[in-house]
């Protein structure tokens, strides 16, 4: 017996964009033109986790071979202190940290231009000195292919560096010919929104198979889709990455849609998801090459909303399969644990 189609499928990310505003959606405008392989990059830096403690220490970009280190990053804090501006400073390519008081949580989002050839390092012990608890040396696309950390103490804490939420799909909004409402970041009723989608993603491009983008458009006031729209990507020649993850990520051409906002008010959610398709599903179907495989209509069940429960880790499960329903559970519910 064949496998359904549907069987041969794998999502390799999915990312929720929130914005003010309705409904038709156009056809995407198709890709855009290709671009240099080199592509942008955000990772983060996160610290604690365990009991609240002042940490002190640094946050840097450093070049190896022919790679050129920014003269200044650009980055953010991700604290929700109060005092947030106290704990952390930028000298150059170099972060400052210096917490204070002590906090149960804080880190940094770091972009970088091109991550080829560059490395994290982040240094951090207790606020009151002596050797740091903790060091993190990775190449940054080796963050690409999961994340890394280091315990900090005996107390939970933990020293860890990622990839930035959404960055497999990373989404530009276009402001150009969008009104000054939407250029600040709120579009009026009838505002044209396009943005463009910079697939970065965990598939190999040898050829077995294709990668589709959708995008759905979806509002909690009204079950099911308002639209939809699918595109299949185009590989771009040769690897934006190097280290652990070369030849196991590609860059695709970006792709580029439109929204039309009617006039009536509302919040929506633009739902962009990425899925693999092997190339022997659709030649078993029938179907060519790169083209989607009908599916039965009465065969289709509607996926429940997750919970929070959704998230409980069961730690007898491998530890490839607890990493990714982390990551398939970002950024809700997200994952929980209990100690007992």
């Amino acid at each position: 017996m064949r496998p359904h189609p549907v069987l041969q499928r794998r999502r390799l990310h999915r990312l929720v964009v929130l914005i003010w505003a309705t409904l038709p959606l156009a056809a995407p405008r198709g890709h855009a033109a290709p671009t240099e392989p080199a592509r942008p990059l955000a990772v983060r830096v996160q610290w604690g986790g365990g009991q609240p403690r002042a940490w002190s220490g640094r946050i840097a970009i450093v070049a190896a071979g022919d790679a050129r280190v920014p003269d200044a990053l650009r980055w953010r804090t991700l604290s929700l202190e109060v005092d947030a501006a106290s704990m952390t400073h930028g000298e150059g390519a170099t972060i400052l940290v210096h917490q204070p008081r002590p906090v149960d949580l804080d880190g940094v989002e770091i972009e970088v231009d091109d991550p080829r050839g560059l490395r994290l390092v982040a240094e951090l012990g207790p606020a009151r000195g002596g050797e740091p608890s903790a060091t993190l040396d990775v190449p940054l696309c080796d963050l690409l292919v999961g994340p890394t950390q280091e315990s900090l103490d005996g107390e939970g804490n933990r020293l860890t560096g990622r990839l930035a939420p959404g960055e497999p799909l990373r989404v530009t909004i276009d402001h150009e010919d969008a009104s000054s409402d939407a250029r600040q970041g709120v579009p009026r009723p009838g505002d044209r929104l396009r943005f463009t989608v910079d697939p970065l993603l965990p598939v190999t491009a040898d050829g077995t198979s294709v990668v589709d983008v959708r995008m759905r458009l979806t509002t909690a006031a009204r079950p099911g889709e308002i639209a939809s729209r699918t595109t299949t990507l185009v590989p771009l020649a040769g690897f934006p990455v190097d280290g652990a993850a070369a030849g196991r990520w590609t860059r695709f051409e970006p792709v580029v849609f439109d929204v039309t906002l009617p006039g009536e008010e509302g919040v929506y959610d633009v739902v962009l998801e990425a899925v693999e398709r092997l190339q022997a599903a659709a030649a078993a179907t029938g179907s060519a090459a790169g083209v989607g495989v009908p599916q039965e209509a009465a065969k289709a069940t509607r996926a429940p909303r997750l919970a929070k429960a959704d998230g409980v880790v069961d730690w007898s499960r491998p530890a490839a399969q607890i990493e990714r329903m982390r990551r398939a559970l970002e950024p809700w519910p997200r994952t929980t644990a209990f100690l007992a």
